[in-house]
C-alpha cells in the first residue's frame, strides 16, 4: 500500500458516488481517490469527533458558529486521523490536495456519515432477518425479535448526529445527497420486509405496498426516537418498554395492511369490522 493510501479496501463501502467533491476532475481519478484508505480516513475522523460531540451529550454543545458541523476544522480533523491512522501519514498537504474549501469536506462528512450508517443498518439488519426467518418458526415472533432489535439502531445515541445531518444538509449543499440515501435505505427496508412476507405467505390487501409499510414503521421509529430525544429522563426511563411497545406497532401495522383473504381495501376492512362506520372513507 502507499504511503498516501491510495489502495482502498474492497469490502468497504463504494464511496464513488458518495464522496464527490474531491479536487479532482476526470470521474475515474475522483473515484480511485474517493475509496482511497486516506480519504476515508479523513472522513471517519471527521464523523468520530461529530459523534463525540452530538452523538450521546445531553443537552447539545453550543456550536461555535451557526452551523453545527463548522467546528470540523481542517486542523482538528488533521489532529484526529494523526492520531487514530498514523501508518497513513496523514499530512495538512494531502488534505488540501483532497479538498480544495471546507465548504466541499463538510458536503462529504454530511454525505458519507449518512451513507455510512446506511451501509452498517443494512449489513446488521440482513444478518438479524437471516437469523430471525431461520429460527422464529412464527411471524410474530420474528417480527418481535427483528423490531427489538432494530429499536436500539433507530433510536441510539447517532440518530441525533443524522438529525443534524439531515437539519443541515441544505447549508452544506448535500440536499441530494441526502435524498439518495434516504431513498436507498427505503430500498433495502422494502426487500427486507419482502424477504419476511415471502417467508409467511403474506400479501398486502388492495391499494397499499411494501413501501407504504416501511415509511410508516420509519415514521413510527423517527417520531419514538424524536420524543426519547425531546424527554429523555422521562421516556427513557423505560427503555424495554419502548422496544417492546416498537415491536408490538411493527406487528400491528402489518397485520392492518395484511389481506386475509377477502380481498378488501383497509378502508373497506375497517368498515366492516366496525359497525356503523363507513365502508369507504373519504
Amino acid at each position: 500500500m502507499e504511503t498516501d493510501g491510495t489502495q482502498a479496501s474492497g469490502h468497504e463501502l463504494d464511496l464513488t458516488n458518495v464522496v464527490t467533491r474531491l479536487n479532482r476532475i476526470r470521474s475515474s481519478t475522483r473515484s480511485r481517490l474517493a475509496n482511497s484508505d486516506l480519504t476515508r480516513a479523513f472522513l471517519t475522523s471527521a464523523v468520530a469527533l461529530l459523534e463525540e460531540r452530538f452523538g450521546s451529550a445531553r443537552p447539545l454543545p453550543v456550536p461555535e458558529d451557526a452551523f453545527p458541523f463548522s467546528f470540523l476544522t481542517r486542523a482538528r480533523v488533521l489532529r484526529r486521523a494523526q492520531d487514530d491512522f498514523p501508518e497513513l501519514l496523514p499530512t495538512e498537504a494531502k488534505f488540501r490536495d483532497r479538498w480544495a474549501g471546507q465548504q466541499d469536506f463538510l458536503f462529504d462528512v454530511v454525505s458519507y456519515s449518512l451513507a455510512a450508517r446506511r451501509q452498517r443498518h443494512r449489513e446488521i439488519l440482513g444478518s438479524w432477518v437471516e437469523e430471525a426467518l431461520v429460527e422464529e418458526a412464527d411471524f410474530v415472533g420474528a417480527v418481535y425479535r427483528l423490531a427489538r432489535l432494530a429499536f436500539g439502531l433507530l433510536s441510539g445515541p447517532e440518530y441525533r448526529l443524522q438529525l443534524l445531518a439531515v437539519a443541515w444538509s441544505n447549508a452544506y449543499g448535500a440536499d441530494d445527497a441526502v435524498k439518495d440515501v434516504f431513498a436507498a435505505s427505503g430500498r433495502d427496508l422494502v426487500e427486507l420486509c419482502g424477504r419476511i412476507a415471502a417467508r409467511y405467505g403474506l400479501e398486502l390487501r388492495p391499494g397499499v405496498s411494501l413501501d407504504d409499510y416501511v415509511l410508516l414503521v420509519s415514521a413510527l421509529a423517527e417520531g419514538m426516537s424524536m420524543r426519547m430525544l425531546a424527554d429523555a429522563d422521562g421516556f427513557l426511563a423505560d427503555v424495554e418498554g419502548q422496544r417492546e411497545l416498537f415491536a408490538t406497532g411493527c406487528v400491528a401495522l402489518m397485520m392492518s395492511l395484511v389481506d386475509v383473504g377477502d380481498g378488501l381495501t383497509v378502508e373497506d376492512a375497517a368498515g366492516r369490522r366496525v359497525k356503523g362506520s363507513r365502508s369507504r372513507l373519504s
